[in-house]
């Protein structure tokens, strides 16, 4: 990484650590959420590095994603807690397809069954959405790396507790508005797992043109 940097006053720092982002994306100004008083209690760690600014360079920029990659490698690779874990789910709800349903999200020829959970969430209209976690381990890490460039639909986490279950995509589930396209909302999941001394993380910047950074939600 180029730089490191810590984030305590969510408030007041809103900008920076949710910039190029929607505001739905860290519902900080819902004062409904009770989760906003407590605050205090996390932080974002964000690792930065540099893109390549006006420079038009295909290969600088390979270069340096390939840097930005093996950063992120490298943190996920930490033993902070028992299990480290990839989130995805489908950018929108649609029509149910039994073409869609057979195939999922997953390649079920990389990824052994022991190692994830999908499932497909009957909606109003005959509409469903789908969405799966898997451990992020092995031989695989780089290609399930490629979800995590869209943070929309897309989080890492670190936990003791065994999520390759339908109760938990059940449960980030019920932090999603399904009306339009999804959007995570990361202060939902913080207030929902790092209270349990998980660990989520998302990816930030905007492609490499200045920057892409990795964020680390945690407790203090």
């Amino acid at each position: 990484m180029d730089s490191l940097i810590r984030y305590t006053d969510f408030q007041n720092k809103y900008s920076d650590y949710n910039a190029w982002k929607p505001s739905n994306a860290f519902t900080i100004h819902n004062t409904t959420n009770n989760c906003i008083e407590q605050l205090y209690k996390y932080e974002i760690v964000e690792q930065v590095f540099n893109g390549v600014g006006h420079t038009r360079d295909s290969i600088l920029y390979a270069k340096k994603l390939h840097k930005f990659q093996n950063g992120l490698i490298q943190e996920f690779s930490k033993q902070e807690r028992n299990n480290t874990y990839i989130y995805v789910i489908e950018h929108k709800k649609k029509k149910l397809s039994r073409i869609r349903s057979y195939k999922g999200l997953v390649d079920k020829k990389k990824i052994a069954p022991s190692n994830y959970c999908q499932n497909e969430f009957m909606l109003e209209h005959n509409e469903t959405i789908i969405s799966f976690i898997t451990s992020l381990i092995g031989e695989n890490v780089v290609q399930l790396l490629e979800y995590f460039f869209d943070d929309s639909t897309c989080f890492v986490i670190k936990s003791d507790e065994d999520y390759l279950n339908v109760d938990f995509l059940n449960l980030v589930l019920s932090t999603l508005d399904l009306t339009g396209n999804i959007e995570l909302d990361y202060l939902k999941l913080l207030c929902l797992f790092c209270n349990k001394n998980d660990i989520i993380y998302r990816i930030g910047g905007n492609s490499g043109e200045d920057y892409w950074s990795l964020q680390k939600f945690i407790k203090k």
